[in-house]
């Protein structure tokens, strides 16, 4: 499920012809570049994987100097300053 929203995500990018590198990965990986975010996209957010996904945005945030975002099948809160919103709401956004 988690491939499928990333391609939601992918497609999403393209249709609103947002430049972005498709997936960065220096020690920890981020799906999504844009001008504007870093963009992780994760299922769900849970005590096994919430360390490699949140690293792999600020190390995005890092080297790109934009905003972070984790989008997710219907999580929404905030966790260590990055954005957990779910993808029907980026989407509408």
């Amino acid at each position: 499920m988690g491939r499928l929203l990333e391609n939601i995500v992918a497609v999403e990018l393209m249709r609103r012809k947002e430049p972005s590198l498709n997936y960065y990965r220096n020690g920890f990986e981020c799906d999504f570049i844009t001008k504007n975010n870093s963009i992780q996209v994760c299922y769900t957010i849970n005590d096994k994987n919430k360390k490699r996904e949140i690293n792999g945005l600020i190390e995005a945030v890092k080297r790109f100097g934009n905003s972070p975002i984790l989008i997710t099948y219907d999580q929404e809160t905030e966790i260590d300053g990055v954005m957990v919103i779910p993808i029907w709401k980026w989407l509408l956004q």
